[in-house]
């Protein structure tokens, strides 16, 4: 695996608390989990969104590094980003395994990469 970008829970919540307010959503109440894989919904995933539009409330889980085995880089910044992204895109939540739900999380990733390559001044 390339280099993996790591942060503790308490990182984790100061992270994104700074991105709540580049992206708007100082108004959500927002709880941050580092969890174990085996206690996801989804399968095959690093991160999930639990995102309540009426209530401006989500719980954003992040999959702990230990059970990270990929030769993909691993960054919870990164996905951190991607599941507040999660939270406007909430209005248009396609069915899991669809075509609209596959379209919306490569937009949601590249958005996600992109921002934080803007922060980190990163050219690609």
């Amino acid at each position: 695996m390339d280099k993996a970008l790591i942060f503790s829970r308490e990182e984790l919540e100061k992270l994104c608390r700074e991105w709540q307010g580049i992206l708007r959503l100082n108004d959500w109440d927002i709880t941050i989990l580092i969890d174990r894989k085996y206690n996801f919904e989804l399968t095959n995933v690093w991160g999930e969104c639990k995102a309540f539009l009426c209530d401006k409330e989500a719980f954003i889980r992040i999959i702990d590094p230990i059970d990270i085995n990929s030769l993909f880089r691993f960054d919870m910044e990164e996905l951190l980003i991607h599941e507040l992204l999660h939270c406007h895109f909430k209005p248009f939540e396609a069915e899991d395994g669809t075509l609209e739900d596959k379209l919306q999380e490569q937009v949601i990733q590249t958005l996600a990469k992109s921002l934080l390559n803007l922060k980190r001044k990163v050219v690609t």
